[in-house]
């Protein structure tokens, strides 16, 4: 079964790895409407080698991103974050 790309109306515990296991070749991923996700969580970016494009959309506890994860993504060209109301 191939790894989800599109992650949509998620209930995870707040110590779960978000990304753990998606495979580095993935290129494109959508969070969506995760309204558990905390800034505290490790995303776990630093593995995605070739993603291109990132969004983020419907995560209302969201205070920040871990800038370090971020600047990991050395092949992202597009990202898109809208509706977190508290980044």
């Amino acid at each position: 079964m191939p790894s989800p790309s599109h992650l949509h109306g998620c209930h995870l515990p707040l110590s779960f790895t978000l990304l753990m296991g998606l495979p580095s070749s993935l290129s494109s991923l959508t969070v969506t409407n995760c309204e558990e996700l905390e800034s505290k969580m490790e995303w776990g970016l630093q593995g995605l080698a070739s993603l291109t494009s990132l969004k983020i959309s419907g995560l209302p506890k969201l205070r920040s991103l871990d800038s370090l994860e971020l600047q990991l993504l050395t092949s992202l060209l597009k990202y898109e974050i809208s509706d977190c109301q508290m980044l």
